[in-house]
């Protein structure tokens, strides 16, 4: 029902808006953004959830035994969070596992992240950062107050 009748007020007013001149669509196009993601789809405000903190800790070695790096060394790790309302983000940066060209946690088996993460069950990839090919550690569902395996990877969220 709330929904429902923001959405006629809305519709009303788009419908007042394009009737109205050219000019005035410019300027009435801006509010009209802001009310269409507050009023109608709230979805979009919430369902990034909250800022939790994501504890990783990496195996010694790949499931294929060897080692993530040359010379015997540790993972460069970052994370990828993924659900169907927000797409993908990673940290510390880029959108997507491959766009990933920093780790947040250098030569590391453990690593830290502050996060904002959906409300709901959401997909993570761990990832070792590479020069040229990243590795997925691990790829899996998890969510805010649960230890997850993910992969060669402990995740806990916390």
């Amino acid at each position: 029902m709330y929904k429902q009748c923001n959405l006629t007020f809305v519709t009303a007013f788009y419908t007042a808006a394009v009737s109205c001149s050219l000019m005035m669509k410019k300027l009435l196009l801006p509010f009209f953004v802001i009310v269409y993601i507050l009023v109608i789809d709230p979805a979009i405000v919430w369902a990034r959830g909250d800022i939790a903190t994501i504890y990783i800790d990496v195996e010694k070695q790949k499931a294929s035994e060897k080692f993530w790096d040359v010379s015997k060394g540790a993972p460069d790790i970052a994370i990828c969070v993924s659900n169907e309302l927000v797409g993908t983000m990673c940290l510390p940066e880029g959108d997507s596992i491959n766009s990933v060209i920093n780790a947040e946690c250098k030569d590391s088996y453990k690593c830290r992240f502050s996060a904002l993460i959906p409300n709901d069950e959401f997909k993570i990839y761990v990832v070792d950062v590479d020069l040229v090919f990243n590795d997925i550690i691990g790829t899996g569902y998890c969510r805010r107050g649960e230890t997850c395996t993910i992969g060669q990877a402990i995740v806990e969220i916390k």
